[in-house]
């Protein structure tokens, strides 16, 4: 991937606070969230399953696992792969997710249930645990919880980007800091998320996660793909070459994903 690729991918990729909550994964859930621990959860469905594996779990995951103590904070289809469902569960802490999981996934629910879904499934393991990153005063520190605004339209696009950083994670973290936030800032752009793995030991260890110390995040909402380009451009007009060759010589690699939210 050449530098410029690079560089537009993370740009056009951290601009916005997750989002894309529609009224029904609403329910149970206050308006203004607090998170502290997130899963990416990417699972690949047998061929032909996703309708009907996305049917199955509104119907039986959502609330239920609200209502648990969870966040289902978004529901997804990936564009480009036709197999694939991916979903947003957060937690106030890592102490209520350790409490959560047990609960949930020996409980009523997930017995009479989780037979189903699984049947669906071709693999389920492609999980990230995060954990919130953010600035102040362009210095990087790890809050506990962020707050979340959650949209019930459930209008756009969710755009998730992995940045693998060999070794320099934190030269990534002083680099958005110093060089993405204020761009965001003279664009008027809506809230950045980022997120970075948690490294603290998954302690329910029958769900097992990825945990990249090289690893960040960011999550961003746009209205469509056409803004999502457009305000790629903008941001790359703004940048010098030497920050890109910066960020190119900071980021080993990148992963995109676009996913578009389950309409109920």
């Amino acid at each position: 991937m050449t530098s410029f690729t690079k560089f537009k991918v993370l740009l056009t990729a951290t601009l916005i606070y997750f989002s894309g909550t529609g009224a029904g994964l609403c329910q149970d859930l206050p308006k203004d969230l607090a998170t502290g621990a997130l899963e990416l959860r990417n699972y690949r469905l047998k061929p032909g399953k996703r309708d009907e594996f996305i049917a199955y779990f509104k119907a039986h995951f959502v609330a239920s696992q609200n209502k648990a103590g969870s966040q289902i904070l978004g529901i997804y289809r990936v564009k480009g792969a036709d197999n694939n469902f991916f979903w947003l569960r957060g937690f106030t802490s890592l102490a209520a997710r350790k409490v959560y999981l047990p609960a949930f996934y020996y409980g009523t629910v997930w017995k009479t249930f989780g037979h189903g879904a699984n049947d669906m499934l071709s693999n389920n393991d492609d999980v990230h645990l995060l954990k919130p990153l953010t600035w102040n005063d362009d210095s990087p520190y790890s809050t506990e919880r962020v707050h979340i605004n959650i949209d019930e339209n459930n209008e756009g696009i969710t755009v998730i980007t992995f940045y693998t950083c060999n070794t320099k994670l934190d030269k990534m973290i002083d680099f958005v800091g110093k060089t993405y936030l204020p761009v965001f800032k003279t664009l008027n752009s809506r809230q950045v998320s980022f997120w970075i793995s948690e490294l603290a030991e998954n302690d329910f260890p029958k769900l097992p996660v990825f945990q990249d110390k090289d690893l960040m995040v960011s999550i961003a909402h746009y209205k469509n793909e056409t803004e999502f380009k457009k305000i790629s451009g903008q941001i790359l007009q703004s940048m010098s070459a030497a920050q890109k060759d910066e960020f190119d010589d900071i980021v080993t690699k990148t992963e995109l994903l676009i996913l578009y939210p389950v309409k109920n």
